[in-house]
């Protein structure tokens, strides 16, 4: 992908720290005329994080993701983290063929994709296998990881433009065009649901997200430390419920489309299995096989969920 000029990406956001339009590029930084916060551009990208405004969450999340510059190794592994393991590439990519499903609602050369938490970018290349990237804004918490993107993304075609900023003060101006994806990210905050909620009230008119998703069976194998464990941030989770976010959309007055399924956690996976092709195979063929068993009902540990405001049009 191309990067997109900084006039081009400059139109998509607001200052975070005093909502105002007027942002314009200095030497190396990035100005609002109107409270003179700076904002520094370090690799082509846009450094949009408020630092003094965060939480020990978010601190948390910065040191996770942030890639020292002689630290190679690490950065090609987040960057082909489709390498890691076949039985979970499987399950993630099943999210994302389920929101690829989604987003073929709109046009992509009439809509700009934006995403936050999206790390080193895997997930949008794994996306470009289903659905064009034409024109797109990436972001992480943390620079470091948003500047490996351009290198995961290297064979799409497009434009790209890059940023960082902290999900719950998010820039991005909200925009009829502006379609948000957010990739297993809103649970690294401390409410998943408040998050959810700001984005609707404040960002953006669709937003499809891939998420770990509670519900009844899904508690109680937690009182056992099987789901919705520690993070590597040091967070312990919350996990999207579906009634909430039906709520929250229909306050908002947002319509709300659901999938769900089962994926299978990789530290319950033997190791005979991992290194077995056919054992794999025939793993993810029995959880997929109770996942379309399930999901008629909207119960699974995992949901694609698709929110768009009811007054607007998706195509």
């Amino acid at each position: 992908m191309i990067p997109l000029p900084t006039a081009e990406i400059l139109r998509h956001f607001l200052c975070p720290a005093c909502g105002a339009s007027r942002l314009a590029a200095g030497e190396g930084t990035i100005e609002c005329a109107e409270c003179r916060r700076t904002y520094p551009v370090r690799q082509g990208v846009i450094d949009f994080v408020l630092y003094d405004r965060l939480g020990a969450t978010e601190h948390g999340e910065i040191r996770a993701m942030t890639i020292p510059p002689d630290d190679t190794a690490r950065a090609c592994r987040l960057v082909e983290k489709d390498t890691w393991d076949r039985i979970q590439t499987h399950f993630l990519l099943r999210g994302i063929r389920v929101a690829a499903g989604f987003l073929a609602a709109y046009p992509p050369g009439r809509t700009v994709l934006a995403t936050v938490g999206s790390g080193a970018g895997f997930e949008l290349r794994m996306l470009g296998r289903f659905r064009p990237l034409t024109t797109v804004l990436a972001s992480d918490i943390s620079w470091s990881a948003a500047a490996l993107v351009p290198e995961s993304v290297s064979t799409a075609e497009g434009a790209l433009g890059l940023f960082a900023c902290d999900v719950n003060l998010c820039p991005l101006r909200r925009d009829a065009r502006l379609i948000l994806f957010v990739f297993e990210a809103l649970h690294h905050t401390d409410d998943v649901h408040a998050t959810i909620d700001r984005l609707l009230a404040t960002t953006c008119d669709h937003l499809v997200f891939v998420e770990p998703t509670r519900n009844w069976l899904v508690s109680l194998l937690a009182r056992f430390g099987l789901t919705m464990r520690v993070e590597y941030s040091g967070l312990k989770p919350d996990w999207v419920d579906l009634g909430r976010v039906r709520a929250i959309a229909r306050r908002r007055g947002f319509e709300m489309r659901a999938v769900t399924w089962w994926p299978f956690p990789d530290s319950l996976v033997p190791g005979f299995v991992k290194r077995s092709r056919l054992l794999s195979a025939l793993l993810c063929a029995a959880v997929d096989t109770i996942s379309a068993l399930t999901a008629p009902f909207r119960f699974g540990a995992m949901s694609a969920v698709h929110l768009w405001r009811s007054d607007s049009s998706r195509v």
